[in-house]
């Protein structure tokens, strides 16, 4: 349609319409990732109803409304929903709006483009302007769909107990209240509810959640968490939200504000008279046997009495139904109808569900329309009539049947019963009184007419012709196999029935490769020439440096003991450093200590020294006393005497220490009285190390009696320990500590008589924690391993004691304690010992991370050093994606899950397998993580290794459940080790900034660009005066001053108080700094895009708030029991409760106590009265106070479990949370709750909080935030502050210089930009995925020796990495911060060793999700119990591709452990032996049709391709399917041709080229004989070379451009990337043939196209890949078909063979469709083996009656008169017990014609659940998501079993293509809405190495005796030609950049080969043709490090 020409005012006039709307449209991004934490979090979700029902009942394939309501199917979908969510623990409610009673809005944008009448300068044109339109309305619901609401709500009330929450609107200020008090972390809505998102998500800061799918442990789905809303924060904007969709209502006439209206509706309804009518149902019928089957009778009355008064009141009630169209049943018909709803109910009674689904395919369309129409009349009647109190669940939950209704109403008419308005009903003898009573009731009520009947039975109940479906199985027929000639597939399969086959002619037409590749692979090259990767010897030598300077202490040497074989051992003891060589390095090392020892002056000192000396001490003491014994004596006397001497000065140091400090104040006393106490203590240990070393020198001097010891006194000499005492006595006595002083003495506690002055322990409680710190003047702990004694390095708790003996005993052990607790250590003492037991064992080190992996390898090297007598071999390796290191040579392995994976699976590590004996699994929590999509590396690994394991964790739920399937998994019991104690308690607090204090920062890079733009403005205004620039015209003067008018006005909305005006000024000076720019750009072109290179980085900090907040703030303590519930107690919380610190007890005690003197009562806490229960402790230790606290934590669980004491503990906790709640009270009062969270707040206090931090002493610390592009701002901003006032984060002067002098050397080399390495020489440091990996360990090195305080990071700081700090700062609440990511970003607060407590802050954290996260448990653990079809395919090849006989027959014997045993799960179903030889037959079928194995189970040419890219799993099986049909090669057949005559003539010349050179030898010969040909013959090698180079060359430049982007926009849609959420659902197509459609359709909604313009979705926009090229379409097509139709058959063919084996989840409280009686009679079968016989009449008549066969999917009532019989051939009574059960039918002797019909047109259930079946849908699944959602829900199957995703089902971002096409990183931030360029060039690369890795895996397997080229792999190969040119220009650029070198570089250079100049504006709009095929669509940020 042409656009018409409008003025610029009518087009503005329409954009400022629903200006403020779009501004929140554009805002707001919806992003794909798990909505929950992996166990919920204790996250408090809301749940809108019609969301359940939409997404996951409507949209489950459940017919709600085409036929008239299943209920059934409704129920049993909502059951499993509600399932999946208590399964994670997830707390939530249901609201239930009013106004979305009656219809659903429905909002939708609109994109206009409309020309002007003003003419473009550069076309000459009419301008094009676009303007965006809002269109919303109300869509009316059906009488079913608020039937099925009302329902809805019964269920969740009555069978769950579910809080359902009822409002009138969405702005309902009792809505709002809501949100506010209880901020539910998502809001799980419809796309109606985006509108209204608009307003909430801006004010109260809620997330949006929309498109719930349970993938195996998480809740994936969309939501609004990652938004651009810095505008969204003020009140004026928000009201003016409010007030557009206000106004927007009342342009479309949606009245949904309004509160009267619902009432006003509900007057003026007439509500009919309800009918007394009643009939007598029974209660029960017998059925068969000890059957008693239930019939509801109550529900039965209600549908009568509702078809009465609906037949009674009919004339009115059909005028009142607004979705009745074309109604054409009169009250004749009504009554006919009625009667035959009335049987179907009956009928519900008695027929099982498993025979009530009917497809309808021959009703036609008007006869489905008017009986669904006349439904709607029944359920508007029954609504009239019942409200939903009066409503019983139990008689809803199957309540009406629409597609039995249907069937009925043509069973009848073929039954003749067409003539009579009474309709007789064949309905069950038991049930044919109550029939007939009820009959007679409508009939009363109705017209019996007779005169309408024939013409609705004629004209009305029309049927269909149906046409024999065609099976979508694309190119192969399922129903026969491909037989597989393989030993051990055959062996396997033997014990199942066999399968029918196909003969070998088809076969081999379905096995062979498409003629273009016939012969142009072979799979064995790739076997023969494996490629080696070489090592990174770069990263080898940082992780060394990063070794040698973690200062851990000394490194050990292993010597392994070689017990097992002399051979060795006398091999080894030759490489043992001799004993004259130690003795020399002890005599150094002792006189090091020697001359230190002069100079020693202070504890500390003294204390490394000592050190020192117990170590010289253990070195010497097993050395032999040979040639070298005086020597070794000498060296052990000298040490005797220093060590002496260093105990005594240490002990006198401290004495000395206590006389300098002051002794007035209790405080004061009581820090002399806690040291002395401390000392004490410390006399006695010393006092026994002195014994302990006494027996030690005297058991040496035994071993050599000729040597005379030396006349020494003892280390402590029991006079000067006595003396010592009492010199502390005294101490203790002058302070006032009489009782304490005599328990020093040694007086027995109960005969002390004498009280200290006032009482230690509520200051020790207060401050001290009681550290038993007096282990760090002992010698280390000692423990035997082996045959030598091995030094700890501390003294183990008793826990840890039993983790060492049970690893001595070679048991596994899963161990749970929380992070810094010690239970690492424990991986250290494994490896150590298997190091030290031989030279040939492994352990294997799994860990989730790489920045984990480069952690554990730099420890280990640091910690140990092993020499080896074999040459080649190492100590430790790596194998971590592209990370090699030793991986087949060492004996530590340190690996991720997925490449260990890959390393057990290959056939060439078999060795390697059998030589594994410890495998540690570091982080096993993250099981969870990968437990998606059936691909779940930490279950296979524990599958195929036997070696013990070790498993650690910090966050273990169910440690005992995880264990017991781990025991399952690994084949041996794993035991468990739990520890809930933490060694240093955490203490959370709240920042609070100080809002009421001026002092205020701006930060240099603002006040910059303000004095520069000030600058500018009067040079420009100067040289207007000076007439040197030429004037703008005045209409043009006066249209720019009035839109800086028109800004200010606008920009005064935004503020929300006068902090944020200086924000909005600089927007509007940035947009005139813009428009001058533009009037410059021909004069400043190059400056400027300069200029935006360089400041690209920094354009996000001139977004913020001007001026910063530095004043200090405050931290408020929160104490765990101020976050408990307010309201009740809730005991899940308290059991859940954090652990308290001693304070914290002190404090809870003190309330407890003021809690009593206000109520005039006894204290609850009483006795928890410090000076009393600890007042009989002389010196009270860490494990006192955990025992104090632990005591005080059980009996508030006990005191909880009374409700007698809820009002004194509400009271109490009240008292606590005081001080909580008027710090966010004060906070609220300053800013609006909804800025809380926002980036801005936790931006403009930052300043301040550092301040804080640093004034209290509680750096170093990490501060966590998600969003790495707001963590470069933070950056930014502290270094700017540090740099402007000379902030010192360091705690003095001479650390910060010592630590910048050591950070200087370091930096120098590291590639990044400058303002890193500024940042990190000021003590910033930065910590995200996408960072250079160099910068990444060096600040990690740096920070962990404590030379930065502060470290700026995401979670990849929170994941098990062991650097420990004194204080935590969480900043911001994300969707992404679960419970687990919490408690471990916790954890890294406390230094072991260095602090007394750690200390976690929460910054711009809610208080609602504070309560949360602090009583929410750890998250359970869930695994995956599938295998997928790429593990059966390694599975395969690993025994195929054996040819030691031996090893064979251990892997075949290790295969049959792994498939023929039930796989056991911990959460979901467990998966039979039988299902997983279906599913691996099955498997085999798809591997075998798609071209991946051989029918003898050899892996064919394509196994290679899928092989190297199964981490993009099933996209690479797409891939190679599409090779095998030849879709890549007969594309570019062209190219091929070209090629072959090039050969053709390359091989001319290459011929004629070689002829020349030969000639020219043979005339160089003949001249001169004695002449040298080597110098010629090099000569000629180079010139065919050249020529080979040449023809490459040639052949690469014959794929165009066009020809390249074709194939990576293909394979952008088949490489995993970031995929954009659309209305389009797989579940909204019912076949594969309506998705292309769909799609075309989604972004132009033709009925409103010429009114509105185009559609355009409701989210943000950004780019998105065109549709697919045909060809390719139908290719993926087939294979999706084909793939579907395979696991079809299999879930069919499983289902027959094993029904008893699957019954569908059962009902809650529902047991009359599953009935116990038949369940009890098949397990006493089963047990007892019987086989009960049948005669061969009996057996003929049960196979005739086909369709009346069971199914025990669902177990249900039958007639009394049927009886379960079996049937069995006689040749086969030794059947197993699983086909006995499988046979068990129902045979009926005495069954009704009407029953007999319904059944025999019934869906017979065999894959299908019988529940989903009632809905219509069949045995026949066409797509994934139908087989998924309706299967039996007793085959535990997710998407991960199945090959093949839905292609269709969400638009990809264009973001590697668009890279491709322009080569510009910047651009793609803008264009893509990528978060920053570090991540989107590290994106970038990864997908290169993609690229690069398919081309490779074809050139391996390329044939070499082929004369084709493959011109796929040459495409691809000029594909990646061009990509490394982007990405080197890209870095060349960096570079350049980095070094601030004024250098010219090509466009070239900087965007690839293919950039244009327009590409240097960084997103200039190119022209459509330029940019590529493409439409725009939304996407959001992503999380931190996925795409």
């Amino acid at each position: 349609k042409k656009m018409t020409i409008k003025t610029r005012e009518e087009v503005e006039e329409i954009q400022n319409k629903s200006k403020v709307l779009f501004q929140c449209k554009n805002s707001i991004v919806l992003q794909a990732h798990d909505l929950m934490d992996q166990a919920g979090a204790r996250d408090y979700i809301l749940l809108d109803a019609d969301a359940i029902l939409r997404e996951q009942v409507l949209n489950k394939f459940c017919d709600m409304e085409t036929s008239g309501g299943e209920f059934l199917h409704m129920y049993w979908l909502i059951e499993q929903f509600l399932h999946h969510l208590e399964m994670r623990d997830i707390k939530y409610s249901v609201v239930f709006f009013k106004c979305q009673e009656e219809g659903m809005l429905k909002t939708n944008w609109y994109e206009t483009k409309h020309m002007i009448d003003e003419e473009d300068e550069l076309t000459h044109e009419n301008k094009v302007l676009t303007t965006y339109n809002l269109k919303s309305e109300i869509e009316k619901v059906t009488p079913v769909y608020k039937m099925a609401k009302q329902i809805l709500l019964l269920i969740l009330e009555e069978k769950y107990n579910v809080e359902c929450l009822h409002f009138y609107h969405y702005f309902h200020n009792d809505y709002l209240n809501f949100l506010r008090d209880f901020k539910p972390t998502l809001i799980y809505a419809t796309y109606g509810m985006l509108l209204p998102m608009y307003y909430i998500y801006g004010k109260f800061d809620l997330n949006l959640g929309l498109g719930f799918s349970f993938r195996g442990s998480t809740i994936w789905g969309y939501s609004t968490d990652y938004v651009e809303s810095e505008h969204l924060m003020s009140k004026e904007f928000m009201n003016e939200i409010k007030k557009e969709i206000e106004n927007h209502f009342k342009e479309y006439n949606i009245d949904i504000l309004n509160d009267d209206i619902y009432l006003k509706k509900e007057q003026q309804k007439e509500i009919p008279k309800k009918a007394n009518v009643s009939i007598n149902v029974p209660n029960m019928i017998e059925g068969s046997e000890d059957q008693q089957l239930p019939i509801n009778a109550s529900k039965l009355n209600i549908i009568l009495t509702t078809l009465c008064t609906m037949l009674e009141s009919y004339d009115t009630l059909v005028k009142q139904v607004n979705t009745l169209h074309t109604f054409k049943i009169d009250k004749t018909m009504a009554t006919v109808l009625a009667q035959i709803l009335f049987g179907s109910a009956l009928l519900t009674t008695t027929i099982p569900v498993s025979r009530r689904g009917f497809t309808l395919e021959g009703e036609s369309k008007e006869t489905s329309s008017q009986l669904t129409q006349f439904l709607h009349l029944f359920y508007y009647t029954h609504q009239q009539l019942y409200s939903a109190e009066a409503m019983k669940a139990e008689d809803y939950v199957d309540f009406i049947s629409g597609r039995l209704f249907h069937q009925l109403v043509f069973v009848v008419k073929e039954l003749g019963e067409t003539t009579s308005s009474k309709i007789k009903l064949d309905v069950d003898r038991r049930l044919i009184k109550s029939y007939e009573e009820a009959q007679a009731c409508i009939l009363k009520s109705g017209d019996a007419k007779t005169t309408t009947l024939a013409h609705f039975w004629d004209s009305i109940v029309k049927s269909v012709d149906v046409k024999e479906k065609i099976k979508q199985v694309g190119d192969i027929n399922v129903d026969s196999l491909i037989p597989v000639e393989n030993e051990y597939v055959n062996d396997y399969f033997e014990d199942i029935e066999s399968f029918n086959m196909l003969d070998q002619n088809k076969v081999d037409e379905i096995l062979k490769y498409d003629d273009s590749i016939d012969t142009l692979y072979n799979v064995q090259e790739s076997l023969k020439n494996k490629r080696v990767k070489p090592l990174d010897q770069q990263l080898i030598a940082r992780l060394a440096k990063y070794a040698s300077d973690l200062g851990l202490e000394k490194r050990r040497t292993i010597v392994a003991s070689y017990s097992d074989d002399k051979s060795k051992k006398k091999e080894r003891n030759k490489h043992k450093p001799k004993s004259a060589i130690i003795v020399l390095q002890l005599t150094n090392r002792l006189n090091d200590v020697k001359e230190k020892y002069k100079t020693l002056t202070d504890i500390e000192s003294m204390r490394l020294s000592l050190k020192e000396c117990y170590d010289i001490w253990r070195t010497a003491l097993p050395l032999p006393l040979n040639n070298n014994a005086k020597e070794v004596m000498d060296i052990m006397e000298d040490i005797w005497v220093i060590i002496s001497s260093l105990m005594i000065n240490i002990l006198k140091g401290f004495v000395d220490k206590f006389k300098e400090k002051p002794q007035k104040t209790n405080r004061e006393k009581w820090e002399i009285f806690h040291e002395l106490t401390f000392v004490s203590d410390l006399a006695n240990h010393l006092h026994k190390v002195s014994e302990e070393f006494e027996n030690d020198i005297v058991s040496k001097y035994k071993k050599k009696k000729k040597l005379k010891p030396r006349i020494r006194k003892p280390l402590l000499e029991t006079s000067f320990v006595n003396q010592f005492q009492s010199q502390l006595v005294k101490g203790l006595e002058n302070l006032g500590f009489e009782r304490h002083a005599d328990l020093m003495k040694g007086t027995p506690a109960d005969q002390v008589t004498r009280t200290n002055s006032f009482s230690p322990w509520r200051l020790e409680l207060e401050f001290h924690y009681a550290e038993n710190s007096h282990a760090k003047y002992l010698p280390p702990n000692r423990v035997k391993v082996g045959q030598e004694w091995l030094d700890l390095g501390f003294i183990p708790d008793p826990w840890q004691e039993d983790l060492i003996e049970l690893v001595e005993n070679d048991q596994s052990v899963l161990v749970s304690a929380p992070t810094s607790s010690g239970k690492t250590f424990i991986a250290f003492y494994v490896i150590e010992k298997i190091l030290r037991r031989n030279d040939t064992d492994i352990v294997a080190f799994v860990l989730p991370t790489n920045a984990l992996i480069n952690q554990v390898y730099t420890e280990l090297l640091a910690k140990f050093n092993k020499n080896y007598v074999k040459d080649g071999q190492h100590m430790i390796g790596v194998r971590a994606g592209s990370t090699m290191i030793n991986p087949e040579t060492c004996q530590i392995l340190v690996t991720t899950p997925i490449a260990l994976e890959n390393y057990l699976l290959d056939p060439a590590s078999t060795e390697w397998k059998s030589q594994l004996k410890y495998l540690i699994l570091d982080e096993i929590h993250t099981l969870n993580d990968l437990a998606v999509d059936g691909q779940n590396p930490w279950e296979n690994i524990l599958t195929h290794t036997t070696c013990p394991i070790v498993a650690l964790s910090a966050t273990l739920g169910n440690p005992q459940d995880f264990s017991k399937w781990l025991s399952d998994k690994s084949e041996s019991k794993v035991e468990v080790i739990e520890h809930r104690e933490r060694p240093r308690p955490l203490e959370y607090t709240v920042y609070e900034p100080d809002f009421k204090n001026e002092e205020i920062y701006i930060p240099s890079f603002i006040e910059g660009a303000r004095k520069a733009e000030e600058k500018r403005k009067a040079i420009f205004e100067a040289a207007q005066r000076a007439q040197n620039l030429e004037l703008a015209d005045e209409g043009e003067e006066e249209e720019e001053e009035e839109g800086e008018e028109e800004e200010k006005k606008s920009s005064s909305k935004w503020d929300l108080d006068a902090t944020t005006d200086s924000d909005d000024s600089d927007d509007s000076d940035e947009s005139d700094s813009d428009d001058d720019e533009e009037d410059e750009e021909d004069e400043d072109e190059d400056n400027k895009d300069n200029e935006k290179d360089n400041e690209k980085d920094k354009a996000s900090s001139t977004k913020r708030t001007d001026e910063i907040n530095a004043a200090m703030g405050t931290l408020h303590e929160i104490h765990p029991t101020a976050v408990l519930n307010s309201k009740s107690i809730v005991l899940d919380e308290i059991n859940n409760m954090f652990s308290m610190s001693p304070r914290q007890c002190l404090r809870l005690y003190d309330a407890a106590q003021r809690l009593a003197v206000d109520n005039q009562t006894e204290s609850i806490l009483a006795r928890f009265n410090p000076d009393i229960c600890l007042e009989q402790i002389e010196m009270i230790t860490a494990e006192q106070f955990i025992q104090y606290r632990r005591d005080m934590s059980d009996y508030l669980k006990e005191l909880a479990k009374d409700a007698a004491n809820h009002d004194v503990l509400l009271k109490l906790f009240s008292i606590m949370r005081e001080n909580i709640d008027q710090s966010f009270d004060r906070i609220y009062s300053a800013i609006e709750p909804f800025q809380y969270n926002r980036d801005d707040f936790i931006y403009d206090n930052f300043i301040g909080l550092i301040r804080r931090l640093r004034s209290e002493r509680k750096l170093p610390a990490i501060i966590f935030n998600f969003d790495h592009h707001f963590i470069d701002e933070l950056m930014d901003l502290l270094m700017d502050y540090v740099q402007t006032t000379n902030f010192n984060l360091w705690p003095n002067g001479r650390d910060r210089r010592l630590s910048q002098e050591i950070i200087r050397k370091t930096i120098s080399k590291l590639s990044v930009e400058e303002k890193y390495k500024t940042a990190l020489q000021l003590g910033i440091a930065v910590h995200y995925g996408s960072m250079n990996d160099d910068y990444l360990m060096e600040a990690e090195r740096l920070f962990r020796s404590r030379k930065i305080p502060v470290i700026i990071a995401t979670s990849t700081l929170s994941l098990g990495i062991n650097m420990p700090c004194k204080s935590v700062v969480i900043a911001g609440k994300s969707i992404y911060l679960s419970t687990n990511l919490f408690n471990q970003m916790s954890g890294r607060a406390g230094r072991r060793g260095f602090d007394s407590k750690g200390n976690v802050i929460l910054y711009g954290i809610p208080k609602s999700a504070i309560s949360r996260f602090m009583t929410s448990s750890s998250s359970n653990m869930v695994g995956v119990n599938s295998y997928s079809t790429m593990y059966y395919m390694k599975l395969l090849l690993l025994y195929n591709q054996q040819n030691d006989k031996k090893t064979k027959a251990y892997i075949r014997d290790r295969l049959n452990h792994i498939l023929n045993q039930n796989q056991t799960s911990i959460s979901k179903e467990s998966l039979s032996v039988n299902q997983i030889k279906y599913h691996f037959r099955y498997s085999l079928e798809f591997l075998l049709r798609t071209g991946i194995i051989s029918h003898t189970g050899q892996p064919r040419d394509l196994s290679s391709v899928a092989n190297r890219l199964s981490t993009i799993s099933p996209y690479n099986l797409m891939i190679s399917n599409m090779i095998m049909k030849g879709t890549f090669h007969r594309r570019l057949s062209k190219e091929l041709e070209i090629i072959t005559e090039l050969q053709t003539s390359f091989e001319k010349e290459f011929s004629e080229k070689k002829a020349q050179h030969l000639k020219e030898l043979e005339v160089l010969k003949r001249n001169n004989r004695r002449a040298k040909t080597a110098p010629i013959r090099k000569k000629q090698n180079r010139e065919l070379k050249a020529l080979r180079r040449k023809f490459f060359k040639q052949k690469l430049s014959l794929f165009s451009p066009e020809r390249q982007e074709e194939l990576v926009h293909l394979l952008c849609y088949l490489f995993p990337q970031t995929r954009l959420k659309t209305t389009i659902y797989s579940d909204d197509v019912a076949s594969i043939d309506q998705l292309e459609n769909v799609v075309e359709d989604y972004f132009v909604d033709k009925t409103n196209a010429q009114e509105l313009g185009e559609k355009i979705p409701n989210r943000a926009i950004c780019n998105v890949l065109s549709p697919m090229k045909p060809d390719f379409l139908e290719n993926l097509t087939q294979y999706y078909n084909s793939t579907v139709n395979i696991f079809n058959r299999f879930i069919n063919h499983y289902s027959e063979r094993f029904p008893v084996e699957l019954c569908d989840l059962s009902f809650r409280g529902y047991s009359t469709f599953l009935d116990d009686s038949l369940l009890k009679r098949q397990k006493a079968a089963k047990e007892s083996n019987v086989v009960q016989e049948n005669t061969e009449e009996e057996e003929t008549e049960a196979e005739a009656e086909s369709g009346d066969e069971w199914d025990s999917d669902e177990v249900d009532e039958w007639d009394s008169d049927e009886e379960i019989e079996v049937l069995e051939d006689d040749e086969e009574k030794e059947t197993k017990e699983e086909d006995f059960l499988s046979k068990i039918t129902i045979k009926s002797k005495e069954r009704s014609t009407l029953e007999s019909k319904l059944e025999a047109l019934s869906i017979v259930p065999k894959g299908v659940s019988s529940y989903a079946a009632l809905s219509g849908n069949t045995n026949n699944f066409s797509t994934v998501s139908q087989l998924l959602f309706t299967k039996r829900h007793s085959i535990p199957m997710d998407t991960g079993d199945l090959p093949v995703l839905e292609l269709w089902e969400h638009p990809v971002n264009s973001i590697f293509y668009d890279y491709f096409s322009h080569g510009s990183i910047p651009r793609l931030s803008k264009e893509n809405l990528a978060t920053n360029t570090n991540k989107s060039r590290r994106y970038t690369e990864d997908m290169y190495r993609t690229f690069k890795s398919f081309s490779s895996s074809l050139k391996s397997i390329k044939n070499p005796k082929s004369s084709t080229e493959d011109t796929l792999q040459l495409l691809l190969e000029e594909i990646n030609s061009n990509l490394r040119l982007k990405i080197q220009g890209q870095k060349t650029f960096f570079k350049h950049r980095k070094r601030n070198l004024n250098i010219k570089i090509s466009n070239e250079e900087i965007y690839g080969k293919k950039s244009k100049r327009s590409d240097r504006a960084y997103g200039e709009a190119n022209p459509e043709e330029e940019q590529g095929p493409r439409r725009r669509q939304q996407s959001g940020r992503d999380a931190d490090d996925t795409y």
